[in-house]
């Protein structure tokens, strides 16, 4: 257990600090998919915990609330990293052939590239007790500063993806790019589809 908490400390400093040594470093952790579970839970939790603390109001049934936003952060980050890291090393495969085929490691980039949210629950307090302060509402300021934290988690991402496939950054930004826009396109195209076939049902 000692062992384990060491490395993830490792892991986290590496991630936050230096994400271009992500690609080297993951292929050296001893048991990737706790560490990355790990992470990815931390991640949900504290996420979870300061979207539920900048509420208004809150709820007798607190710990209910609590796990629910946590399923729901812990699906989102995973789903996320899933799917982006598989389209990230397609659109490598279209160009570079030869450096595709580490998908596995491309999806560990991108489900640790969700730890800055670790930083959500400590950023909520603050920005909780300035907004009690200044007589404004606590998601107004809290929105900069998850902007912030979703520009780290992209620097670390696009960090990570540059070194793992050797690409220059102009070509490790559009792929980025590329895999980012189709990965939105998912769930927008499934709503859309979700409608299409409901107005057909209805109709």
């Amino acid at each position: 257990m000692g062992n384990f908490i060491t490395v993830f400390i490792e892991v986290v400093y590496s991630v936050l600090q230096h994400p271009a040594e992500m690609p080297a470093f993951i292929k050296k952790i001893p048991g990737l998919q706790r560490q990355v579970m790990t992470a990815l839970s931390l991640a949900s939790l504290s996420s979870a915990a300061g979207s539920y603390y900048l509420r208004t109001h809150y709820a007798s049934n607190f710990w209910f609330v609590l796990i629910i936003l946590f399923i729901i952060h812990l699906a989102l980050f995973l789903f996320w990293g899933l799917l982006f890291g598989s389209l990230t090393d397609a659109v490598v495969r279209l160009k570079y052939p030869d450096r595709s085929g580490q998908v596995w490691q491309m999806i560990a980039i991108a489900v640790f590239s969700c730890l800055p949210f670790m930083f959500a629950l400590p950023l909520a307090l603050i920005v909780r007790l300035a907004a009690l302060n200044m007589s404004m509402e606590p998601f107004v300021l809290m929105t900069p500063c998850l902007f912030a934290i979703l520009l780290w988690s992209a620097y670390i991402t696009l960090a990570g993806l540059q070194y793992l496939y050797e690409l220059t950054m102009r070509d490790a930004i559009l792929t980025f790019l590329k895999a980012a826009a189709i990965a939105f396109l998912f769930p927008t195209l499934a709503v859309l589809f979700i409608f299409l076939e409901l107005t057909q049902i209805f109709s």
